[in-house]
């Protein structure tokens, strides 16, 4: 498949998201899994530009640190929001 056409998966899932959203609206655990899943791929995506940066370094003690540091702000910040908006309690 030329380069040129590997933008165009995306485009059209956003488009059929977009008229499927339009069509049926998305309840709150659907809304909830989605952006979980795009902080999962932009967890993923500096991990995967960070870590191998400093493993390459040669130290596993700043691997370490590295990769839990790049994740407990983040751990830390969403706590109190996912607490509110639990869904499991049938709120």
């Amino acid at each position: 498949m030329p380069n040129l056409l590997y933008p165009l998966i995306p485009v059209a899932a956003v488009m059929i998201g977009a008229i499927f959203a339009a069509w049926r609206q998305p309840g709150p655990r659907l809304v909830s899994a989605v952006q979980h899943l795009a902080a999962g791929v932009v967890f993923a995506a500096a991990a995967a530009e960070l870590l191998p940066q400093v493993k390459h370094g040669g130290s596993v003690w700043a691997t370490l640190i590295a990769g839990r540091s790049e994740r407990l702000p983040a751990q830390r910040a969403h706590s109190p929001i996912i607490s509110r908006f639990d869904l499991r309690n049938g709120a």
